[in-house]
């Protein structure tokens, strides 16, 4: 959601880190298991997020051919 956010509006997307953001630097000292888990999701997250961004745009530019009447 906070990328999404950052599409919608710059300041929303700074905002939405303000809940996960803490908890999950504070998962680290305790040594919990969800710190390595909140890592590689954030991670993976914005891997998808620009790969999907980069096929949708190269769809976007590739000429469509151009419609023509069925043959009757």
């Amino acid at each position: 959601m906070m990328f999404h956010a950052f599409t919608w509006r710059r300041r929303a997307g700074w905002l939405m880190p303000g809940f996960p953001g803490p908890i999950l630097v504070g998962s680290v000292n305790p040594g919990w298991h969800c710190a390595v888990d909140g890592y590689a999701g954030t991670a993976l997250t914005a891997a998808l997020r620009a790969g999907v961004g980069r096929f949708l745009e190269g769809r976007a530019r590739a000429p469509e051919a151009a419609s023509q009447p069925a043959a009757m």
